[in-house]
Order: C-alpha cells, then structure tokens, then sequence
C-alpha cells in the first residue's frame, strides 16, 4: 500500500533529521493521508531512541488520541478553512512546544482554505520558526495558492484505482460483503499479519463507496496496531449483527 511507502519516506527523514518545514500530501485516499500525518508527527516527537514510532511512550499515545499540546489539527469549519482559524494558528505557533521537540500543524482539506486565510498562512510558511512542521493534506492543489505550494515538499498518493490488491484481499472483501462473516473470520484470522490485508479491504471499501463498511475495517486496522486482541477485533469486524455496509 501507498501508506507504507510513505511512512518509509517519512522515516528517512527522520533518520537523516533533513525535515522540512511543510509538506503537501495529495491525492489518494484522505484517511491514509491522515494517518501517515500522523506517523510523522508521531516520529518527530516520540521518545524514544531505538524506533521512531514506537507508538508506546506518553508523547506517542498522546499523538494518537489527538491531546498532544504540541499538535494542532485543523479542519473545514462549514465549507471552509477561515481566517480566524489562521490567527488562532498564530497564537499556537508564537511560543515553542510545550512537551515536545516540535510544534506541528496538519491542515486537512487544505484546498478548501479561503483567499484571507491563504494570504495570511502564506505568511507563515514564509518565516517558519525551527520548532515547526506544517502537514497539508489535500486531494488536489487547485484551490491552494501557487506561493502556497512552492514552500511545501509534495507527497502524491496514488488515485484509488492505481492500488494494487491482491486476490486474497478481493476473495475476503467478497465474502464479506456476501455476509459469509465465519469464513470471513477465519481467513483474516489465518493470517499472521493481517495488517496489509485489513489496509487492502479498506480501499476496495473505499472503492466500492462501502463508506461504513470501510470505517468498520479501519477501526479494526487501528486497534490492531495499536496491539488490541486481534480474534477479538476481527470477530466483531466480521460479525453479522455490526455488518454495517
């Protein structure tokens, strides 16, 4: 999956330490965007000195539940980014982090920020201070201000249609979405790693516009990272009584 090629990416920066001020994730899927958001922000700021994210330590757990003092994540407010969200980004930007190493900002939906807001944002980006990242995550760059694009390092993800599924992804996907939940189980549950699949059935969900099947295998794909007991979260992903799509 294009997420893991990403979050590849986003470790060697950190391990070279060359992190750029802001970067610009497009295309894809926007939930996958979001999450390598937040692998990076997780990497920038996690404790600890063997593996970055060890997604363990305060800072990391923090990260994850969105109460990080030193993240900021800003969204539409109605039908777009305004103005005075970017001078309440100000205020959280003018002191350095509180907790962390860095202070950092993800901007989703970035395309949807109006004509003051990007002016004003621009300004920003123009004179980052050393404690900052700026994450922008957008579909596409139209909407976003040339000036705006030109300071960021551009991460594309890959249309939908351009992930490669494998036939074991397409074989449980059909008998999930064909209520067949036992032997949907049990052949997730055969797997000793089920992540890569659980990342595949998400985006044919996605695909198919399975919009709530698909937000069931991501909280599934989630818990079991987060190291929940995967025949438990399987089974309720697979069971008939939540089958939600």
């Amino acid at each position: 999956m294009m997420k893991n090629r990403v979050e590849k990416i986003f470790s060697g920066i950190i391990k070279t330490q060359r992190i750029a001020s802001a970067y610009l994730l497009l295309g894809g899927l926007a939930q996958e965007k979001l999450d390598s958001a937040l692998f990076f922000a997780k990497s920038l700021n996690c404790e600890s000195q063997i593996s970055k994210p060890c997604n363990s330590c305060l800072s990391c757990r923090k990260l994850s539940n969105s109460t990080h003092p030193d993240l900021i994540i800003i969204e539409k407010d109605g039908a777009s980014i305004k103005i005075e969200q970017i001078r309440k980004l100000k205020e959280f930007m003018h002191y350095g982090p509180s907790e962390g190493t860095y202070k950092i900002v993800v901007v989703n939906n970035a395309d949807a920020i109006t004509s003051d807001a990007a002016n004003s944002f621009l300004k920003m980006l123009e004179e980052p201070p050393s404690y900052s990242t700026y994450l922008l995550v957008s579909q596409k760059e139209e909407g976003l201000l040339p000036t705006i694009i030109s300071r960021c390092q551009k991460i594309i993800f890959p249309e939908q249609s351009e992930y490669f599924i494998s036939e074991q992804s397409k074989t449980v996907f059909e008998k999930l979405t064909g209520n067949n939940y036992v032997e949907t189980s049990n052949a997730v549950r055969s797997i000793e790693d089920p992540v890569q699949l659980l990342e595949e059935l998400f985006a044919l969900c996605a695909q198919s516009q399975r919009y709530k099947l698909a937000k069931k295998v991501l909280y599934a794909l989630k818990n079991i990272k987060m190291g929940s007991n995967k025949k438990l979260i399987i089974d309720w992903m697979c069971i008939n009584k939540w089958n939600l799509n």
